[in-house]
Order: structure tokens, then sequence, then C-alpha cells
């Protein structure tokens, strides 16, 4: 194979992986057809020893396979039949995506492209949640909610950490835009996002994890006292939104209320206290199996198991990751996830301070990490994959960086030959 097809090849993977960046918020379909003919060409440019090289570079990168190789042994000691121990490995595959997207994004075209990919997915998204709230779109078909409750191509919840992310790097990129004009058009589609999650869409996520990646964009220029005031912020929009939006009133006041109707009932059969059982049971399952748990693939029937002969319903999912990998694999498997989120935190940590791939891959980190209290993000395809995606778009950074310093150090030669001249 000529070296001039495996590099036109490897450019053409690039910009597939950019590519993703609008598929992801959009479409499950679109997804899977962009990582085949990526894979297809990652393999014919050498992409297995570009990822072994940057695999043996990166910390995060190995934590993620360590993590997915926990969970492929935890499939050998799971009592189900072998194809619901395949099906659940299946789901955390994104993990495996990071070291194969890593050297492409090494490249900062890609980088830059794949985030304006992404954040143009977002920004229609969230133009066509406000359509179909104002009743200038029709409802059903390829979006799936409605007026009341305008999410669009995925549903309440992901629709809500697309758009609470995709404000994120909206209002970063207008930091770093020089034109006036160019700053206020990029703040105004950031704007739009959040009032999109505040007002609009009903996914209790979003709040959360806004409130998360406020608080860090304003640390993230400031140190601590940036801390208090994001915190400060959040707080005074809350009351704000509190106050004045019946959608917000409603949605936090409707949370109380479950929140206390469980309390006093603990089979309430209410989102929160649904949300409760299944923290409550899921734990008993990792109290009794703490380091192997029931393998992958075995938690619907453990769980069921256990609630059989109660008013409880059974699960597949315990809406918390770090449960979920608990109860596959033991305590070893949220210590890893979470040691992988603190390794990506590090890797970005060592960009320059302005890069905007720092504050992307750390706001993911918090993100993630938030998000996976209330859902199974890992488990679930469209955050799974962009937080693989992401990852590797950062750690691609980090890898960038290294390559460019190690070429602007002088050779040994030239030291020596400077040395003599002197």
């Amino acid at each position: 194979m000529s070296a001039a097809f495996t590099a036109r090849a490897s450019i053409a993977a690039g910009w597939i992986a950019a590519a993703m960046g609008a598929s992801i918020p959009v479409s499950v379909a679109s997804d899977n057809a962009l990582l085949g003919l990526l894979l297809g060409l990652w393999a014919l440019a050498g992409g297995p020893r570009r990822s072994w090289e940057a695999l043996r570079a990166s910390r995060a990168a190995q934590l993620a396979l360590g993590l997915l190789a926990l969970l492929g042994l935890g499939a050998l000691w799971a009592e189900v039949p072998a194809g619901e121990r395949l099906a659940t490995l299946w789901k955390y595959r994104e993990l495996a995506l990071i070291v194969i997207l890593l050297p492409l994004f090494a490249d900062p075209r890609v980088r830059r492209q794949g985030l304006v990919a992404l954040c143009a997915a977002v920004i229609v998204s969230v133009l066509i949640s406000y359509l179909l709230h104002f009743g200038l779109a029709p409802g059903g078909g390829v979006f799936k909610g409605g007026p009341a409750d305008p999410y669009v191509f995925k549903l309440r919840i992901t629709h809500n950490f697309l758009a609470v992310f995709g404000a994120f790097v909206l209002a970063a990129a207008a930091l770093r835009a020089r034109p006036p004009w160019q700053r206020a058009v990029l703040s105004l589609l950031a704007l739009a996002c959040v009032l999109n999650v505040v007002l609009l869409v009903q996914g209790r996520t979003g709040y959360v994890v806004l409130a998360g990646l406020v608080t860090y964009a304003f640390a993230a220029r400031l140190g601590w006292k940036g801390v208090i005031a994001g915190a400060g912020l959040v707080g005074a929009l809350g009351l704000a939104a509190f106050y004045g939006s019946n959608a917000f009133h409603d949605r936090v006041v409707q949370t109380w209320h479950e929140a206390e109707a469980a309390r006093d009932d603990p089979a309430a059969p209410t989102s929160v206290g649904l949300r409760l059982q299944f923290y409550r049971t899921s734990a008993e399952i990792v109290r009794d199996h703490p380091f192997l748990g029931v393998g992958t693939g075995g938690f619907a029937e453990a769980y069921a198991e256990r609630v059989r002969g109660t008013a409880m319903e059974p699960t597949r999912n315990p809406h918390n990751e770090y449960l979920l990998l608990a109860s596959h694999v033991g305590l070893g498997g949220p210590l890893l996830f979470v040691l992988l989120l603190g390794a990506l935190w590090r890797a970005c940590g060592r960009l320059p301070k302005r890069s905007l791939e720092r504050e992307v891959g750390q706001a993911m980190v918090i993100a993630m990490a938030l998000g996976c209290v209330f859902n199974a993000f890992l488990l679930d395809h469209t955050e799974g994959l962009v937080f693989a995606w992401v990852s590797a778009l950062a750690l691609g950074a980090r890898l960038d960086r290294a390559a460019t310093s190690a070429e602007s150090q002088p050779s040994e030669e030239l030291r020596h030959r400077a040395s003599g001249a002197r």
C-alpha cells in the first residue's frame, strides 16, 4: 500500500471523525454509518499502530481500555445467557473509541471543524425546539417532543445534556472571538441554548449539569474566587427562573413533592420515587457483591430477583452509572471510571490555560461526572459517544502539543554544535 494512499486515508478518517460532531446530536443511524466508515479508513491508514503509540502516551486512554477490559472479564462470571452479557458489554464499546479517535484529533484542523460541527448540530436542535414550542414546526416524525416539552432528535435528558454542553462550547468560543459581531452572535446562541434547557425542555439532569458548568466557567478564569462567584450566579439565576418561569417552577416543585412522597412511601410510583428505589436496591446488590459484582449483563436478573414478591418495579437500568458499574464488576468498576475522569482532567490541565480544548475537555469531565449520578451515561449511546468523542478531542490536543514540543527541542547534534561554536 503506497504512502500516498495511506496519507489520503488518514486525512479522510480525520474528517469523518470531525463530521461525527454533527451526527451525534441528531441520528444514531448516521453515527453507526460514520463509525463503520471511520474504522475501515483507520485500518487502511495504519490506525492500529498510531493508536498504540497514542495509547502508550495517554494515561486516560489506558484507563478507558482498562475499564472496558474489566467489564469484559465481568462477562465471564455473569449468571445470564451469553447473549445478554455480550449485548451489555457492546454498549460500553465507546471506551475503545477514545483510543481509535485520539491520534486523528492530533490535527488541530480536525479538532476545530469537529467542534464547529457539534455546535452547529446543537444549534439546529435548539432552534427546532423553539419552533416546536411556538407551534411553528409540526411534532411527530423525527421530532420526538411537542409544544409542552419540545425535545427534538433525542429524548429530553439527552437533549438537555447536549444543549448545556453546546452552550458551554459556544460561550468559551465567544470569549476567544476577536470581531465584536462574532462574539455577540456566539453569546446569543449560547444564551438560547441555556434558556431552552431552563425554560422549555423538562429535563432535571440538565439543570444540574448547567449549574456545574457555569461554576466551572468562572473557576477556570478566577480560581477559587470564581467558584464562589459562579455558585452565587447559579443561585441567583435559579431564583429568577423559579419565580419567573412557570415551567421551571412547576418542575422544581414537582421534584420536591415527589421526594416527600418517596420519603413517606418508599414504593411511591413517581419519577423521584422510582429512582430512589433503584438506588437503594442497586446499593444492596453492590453490598452483597462488593468485589466481583454480579457480572457484566447480570444486573437486570439480580435486580428482578431482589424485588420479586414486592411492590417495587424491576429495571434494567438503575439510572446511576457508578452503581451500575459496581453491580457489574464490583467497586473496582466505579473506581476505574473515577480514575479515568481524573486522568482526563489532569491531561487537559496540562494544556495552555487559555486553550479551548482544555476547557472543553474539563467541562465534559464535570458534565459526565454529574450526569452519571442520575443516569447511566456510559451505557447510553449518545452520551457515551459524545463523552468518548470529546475526550479523544481533548487528548488529541495534548498529543499534538507534546509532539510540537518534541519537534521544537534542538537535537543532541545541534546542541553539541552550538556548544562547540561557543
